[in-house]
């Protein structure tokens, strides 16, 4: 990821209409995007749709993006991509499941984290079968916490809500997860 003064000063300069500013912004993020959407969605071809719309609406929006306080460009863009994820269920008007093919094996660098180990030791394909029941809102808190290892503060900011409505949101979902896991 990009340093917070650095990426200050590339948003200032996307503003300015400096095209290369704007590819180093797509290449820290586009991947994370795809990834998160992906996650969401479960369908290759949604992901790169999504992301590829949200990359549009953030070129379109970055002029009025502001910096407020400790919400970050990071916390805004995925924002944008949460809100395109939501436009493309209400349109697909299906429940969410993951084909556990297309997910594949999780990369090293995902694990290694206590909380995250206690959850993934059981076996994987259970785990991606146990997270597809789980509600959109419940995966969405999940898919933040462990697989794009966002802190409350910056989920809170994408979910409009705030840091303890984060926690209890976690706290139920990981309960869920825990039971379908144990069945």
């Amino acid at each position: 990821m990009i340093e917070l003064n650095r990426e200050k000063a590339l948003i200032e300069k996307i503003k300015q209409g400096e095209k290369e500013a704007l590819g180093e912004i797509f290449n820290a993020y586009y991947d994370r995007i795809f990834r998160f959407c992906f996650r969401r969605t479960s369908s290759k071809e949604a992901a790169e749709d999504i992301t590829s719309a949200v990359f549009l609406n953030m070129m379109k929006g970055i002029k009025s993006f502001k910096w407020q306080g400790e919400k970050s460009f990071k916390s805004w863009i995925y924002q944008i991509a949460n809100n395109k994820i939501c436009d493309y269920f209400r349109k697909k008007y299906r429940r969410k499941t993951i084909n556990i093919e297309e997910v594949g094996e999780l990369p090293a660098d995902e694990l290694g984290n206590p909380q995250r180990d206690s959850i993934l030791k059981e076996n994987k394909e259970e785990v991606q079968k146990a997270i597809s029941q789980l509600s959109k809102k419940d995966q969405q808190v999940i898919n933040l916490v462990f697989f794009e290892e966002m802190t409350n503060q910056e989920i809170a900011e994408i979910l409009n809500c705030s840091v303890n409505a984060v926690y209890v949101r976690l706290h139920r979902a990981l309960k869920k997860l825990k039971t379908l896991i144990k069945k």
